[in-house]
């Protein structure tokens, strides 16, 4: 029996070098050979060793252990292409700024407890539609502003883009930053899923399903397309001028019923701060935002230059409003310790990294 056993036993001593409880204590060599050895004039069989492991609670350490339960992050799109400045040439003396804009977006999302994702042409490609609204956007009389690959016409592709995206879910420009939006809201979508535009017709923060955004991604579209009566009141774009703002904002007036404007039990029409949100310079108006029930600022390209004209944004000389990058952590910084200096629960997950905004005067 003796002769016998031996190589079994050192079988299992050389297949279990190493050996972990489920709270993490490792057990050495000498622990697995007691277990081993605990009854030397039995034949040690493996079941009895795999079942004596078992009710110890050992795992073998390549044995797949449970997966950690991790805190679940709702998904934030946006849409990011590098411009055309003309119908063949790049604005490649602006990237920069983009960039570092989009990689800021990024980070304070994601300290918000969000999961920030880029989408780009070619997720819009992916669509079936997408040449052919392409081509007619180009192509089309009413809009002399729409080239391919510039700046209004990556606006109209954004939405298509989104509308690939299986469970659909939120987007939101990347110059639109957190500031009391909650993870919990983020997994469940407002209004029951139905579409929804935070800032009336300017597309700077939406949420949708998959089937929403594919409705109103069609009905931009074809409202773009559509005949124009400038200047009346539901057709207000300039002549030969045409956006999907605009679009939005048609579709706002003729058919009000397409979509929600902003979450009614926070505040109605619209739940995003169009300007910094300043009181003074350097100063949040917290009160105003909680009342208001303010879910995001969108700091635009004119709301950065009213902000600089009214002494809100210090701007060291060799800044300028482009370097949108610099003031968003700035004021995300500032609203924090002003306004939610100890209450981290309207973020969703605890601070872990200091994404704060200082600006070099080097």
């Amino acid at each position: 029996g003796i002769v016998v056993a031996l190589p079994l036993l050192a079988l299992l001593y050389i297949a279990i070098p190493e050996v972990t409880t489920n709270d993490n204590n490792t057990y050495d060599k000498r622990h697995v050979r007691s277990l081993l050895h605990a009854e030397p004039s039995m034949k040690i069989q493996q079941s009895q060793i795999q079942q004596t492991m078992e009710q110890g609670q050992i795992v073998h350490k390549d044995r797949k252990r449970p997966k950690k339960k991790q805190n679940k992050r709702p998904v934030i799109y946006t849409f990011y292409q590098l411009k055309r400045v003309e119908s063949t040439q790049f604005d490649f003396r602006n990237k920069k700024h983009h960039e570092d804009l989009l990689e800021t977006w990024q980070q304070l999302w994601k300290r918000a407890g969000w999961e920030p994702r880029v989408l780009t042409l070619k997720d819009a490609q992916r669509h079936p539609d997408y040449e052919k609204y392409s081509r007619a956007l180009v192509k089309s009389p009413n809009m002399t502003n729409v080239y391919q690959g510039g700046y209004d016409h990556l606006c109209f592709i954004r939405w298509l883009a989104m509308a690939t995206v299986p469970k659909g879910g939120w987007m939101s420009d990347y110059d639109t930053i957190p500031m009391g939006i909650t993870v919990e809201m983020g997994l469940d979508l407002p209004n029951n899923g139905e579409f929804t535009s935070y800032a009336m017709h300017v597309p700077a923060l939406l949420s949708g399903t998959h089937s929403e955004w594919e409705r109103m991604a069609q009905n931009i579209m074809t409202t773009a397309l559509q005949p124009h009566k400038y200047g009346e009141q539901q057709d207000p774009s300039p002549p030969q001028f045409y956006s999907d703002m605009y679009a939005l904002l048609k579709i706002q007036r003729t058919t009000p019923e397409a979509f929600h404007r902003g979450i009614p039990s926070y505040s109605p029409h619209e739940n995003l701060v169009k300007d910094y949100p300043y009181k003074s310079p350097e100063t949040i108006d917290c009160p105003n935002l909680e009342k208001q029930g303010i879910l995001a600022a969108h700091l635009s390209h004119s709301a950065t230059t009213r902000a600089i004209r009214n002494g809100d944004l210090f701007i060291p000389k060799k800044y300028n409003h482009m370097y949108r990058d610099l003031f968003a952590k700035r004021v995300y910084r500032l609203w924090r310790e002003q306004c939610h200096p100890k209450d981290d629960v309207i973020l969703g997950h605890p601070s872990r990294n200091n994404v704060g905004g200082t600006l070099s005067t080097q």
